[in-house]
C-alpha cells in the first residue's frame, strides 16, 4: 500500500512531496521491511 501511494507520489510530484522527501520515505521503509525480515 505504501509502495504505490510512493510511486503515485513519484509520478505526479507536483502533487506530491518534494522527490527528496519521497526517497527518504521509500529508504526508511527498505529498512523497516528488512529489519522484519531479519526478525523472522
Amino acid at each position: 500500500m505504501a509502495y504505490s501511494t510512493a510511486s503515485a507520489t513519484v509520478k505526479n510530484p507536483l502533487r506530491g512531496y518534494p522527490m527528496k522527501r519521497v526517497f527518504k520515505f521509500l529508504e526508511m521503509l527498505e529498512q523497516r521491511y528488512a529489519a522484519q525480515k531479519g526478525k523472522n
